[in-house]
């Protein structure tokens, strides 16, 4: 279970890498996962990257293998690590989708503010006249903002965006981000879904239903919650020192710390959809037996990931405790060993 568990975490992670130039950049994000980031972290959901019609094979490939990657983990009942845009879902499910700012506001709010602005303009044509204020001091032309190469018209890099053709720019731009710059790879995705079953299927759920499946919701990692989960065995009981202790770090790690520990402990960065109380078998804490002359200080946790199995030392403090885990779960990433 826990390679299993890792192997979809990890395509899922390789999936979001940025060189790969698959997904939007997320501007708030510094470039799509924090400048020089390895992944996109997308806080608005991972949206495919517009591409012009020339170009593309090599985003269509990767596009037909996701979907048909994703058609096979909901055939296996696995949890992914894709935080997708609803946006994405309702195109992949064949659903329409308006080509207005509304619908930009939930890919690319920075954009869809500056288009709302450009709008505003046209609302002030005979005013802007008035004023002499013209919208060519922006320096905008007929190419997609952020993607220079992809023309909204023919040599649009020479195209100058005036107060006469602006309300012609801003239709095209959502028009290119939202259908004619993605329809490849949304028609390759559902290509490669169709491929395991047809994706039809899923019309009967909404996408909010879906996407828990493929990101991680909203987790509890409340004290009595940890507590309750756990289940402590072979030298510990849920009375223990050190079991309480453990629970009460879990308790206060933050987002990216808890994402590693449940990859450390289960294979995965994520929860079971349902938490704690839906994670098979149940996270259990055994005793870890020092071999003389080492006392339990001297030890690092260990796991079986095949069962949600920790091996935790009985630590002379929470502190010390504290700092073990925190080297096991940012060393112990991908080491796999045989016992």
């Amino acid at each position: 279970l826990g390679p299993t568990l890792e192997f979809y975490a990890e395509v899922s992670k390789e999936l979001r890498a940025t060189q790969l130039a698959l997904w939007r950049v997320d501007e708030e994000q510094g470039g799509g996962g924090g400048g020089n980031a390895r992944y996109h972290t997308a806080t608005w959901g991972l949206f495919p990257r517009p591409i012009a019609p020339s170009d593309g094979a090599r985003s269509e490939q990767y596009f037909w293998f996701m979907g048909r990657w994703m058609a096979q983990a909901f055939m296996d009942g696995r949890l992914l690590d894709m935080p997708l845009s609803p946006v994405f879902m309702q195109k992949a499910l064949g659903r329409p989708v308006a080509n207005q700012l509304h619908t930009l506001k939930q890919v690319d709010p920075a954009m869809a503010q500056s288009l709302e602005l450009l709008r505003g303009y046209i609302a002030q044509k005979q005013a802007i006249y008035r004023k002499e204020q013209h919208v060519e001091q922006l320096g905008l032309d007929f190419t997609l903002p952020g993607y220079p190469s992809i023309m909204l018209k023919n040599d649009g890099q020479d195209i100058d965006v005036t107060i006469y053709n602006l309300d012609e720019y801003v239709e095209l731009v959502l028009e290119w981000t939202l259908e004619r710059g993605i329809e490849k790879q949304i028609a390759a995705f559902r290509g490669g879904f169709n491929s395991k079953f047809p994706i039809e299927s899923l019309l009967c759920f909404e996408p909010d239903e879906l996407l828990p499946l493929l990101s991680a919701a909203t987790e509890d990692w409340r004290l009595e919650v940890i507590m309750e989960a756990i289940k402590a065995d072979h030298g510990y009981t849920a009375e223990s020192v050190s079991v309480m202790h453990l629970a009460e770090i879990m308790g206060e790690l933050d987002a990216n710390e808890q994402r590693l520990f449940l990859q450390f402990i289960t294979g995965s960065p994520r929860l079971p959809v349902g938490g704690f109380k839906r994670l098979y078998p149940p996270l259990t804490v055994v005793r870890k037996l020092p071999e003389p002359p080492l006392t339990a200080d001297d030890y690092l946790p260990s796991v079986m990931t095949c069962v949600n199995y920790l091996k935790l030392p009985d630590y002379s403090s929470k502190e010390l405790m504290r700092q073990r885990l925190q080297q096991a779960i940012q060393e112990g990433q991908g080491s796999f060993h045989m016992s």
